[in-house]
């Protein structure tokens, strides 16, 4: 058995916030800007961000979804344009998310999603082998 000692995730990111429910008109646009403009990482800590120039884009993702943080990207070169990200990387948002938007994703995405999906499975099943201590 592996003793590691690390925080549990309310200690960590403080208490969880629920995701909204969504009306399926609006998983359908979360799902289309996720093909769009999203990514599904899995390596690392698996998460869910979006990237892009335009801010309110950006800012009705965070509202509908009532999950994920905001950061502002500076530009990189003088004639770019300062961008917005917005990343989801509690496990459980992370999850609902791909939940919800998975029947409309493109089969490229579908992959990327369900191999996310398979990482927080991996992650859960190691951290019942660790011991949490809290603060």
């Amino acid at each position: 058995m592996n003793l590691k000692s690390t925080m549990c995730a309310r200690c960590r990111y403080g208490a969880p916030v629920t995701p909204r429910d969504i009306p399926p008109a609006e998983g359908a646009w979360l799902a289309g800007i996720l093909e769009g403009e999203g990514s599904f990482i899995s390596k690392g800590r698996p998460r869910i961000q979006v990237a892009m120039t335009d801010q309110d884009i950006i800012t009705r993702l965070a509202e509908l979804t009532g999950v994920g943080r905001v950061h502002q990207v500076r530009r990189q070169r003088p004639h770019h344009k300062d961008a917005w990200l917005w990343a989801v990387s509690r496990p459980v948002h992370v999850e609902h998310i791909i939940r919800l938007v998975l029947p409309w994703l493109g089969q490229r995405r579908t992959v990327a999603a369900k191999e996310v999906l398979s990482q927080i499975a991996r992650n859960l099943d190691a951290s019942v082998n660790s011991r949490t201590f809290c603060r």
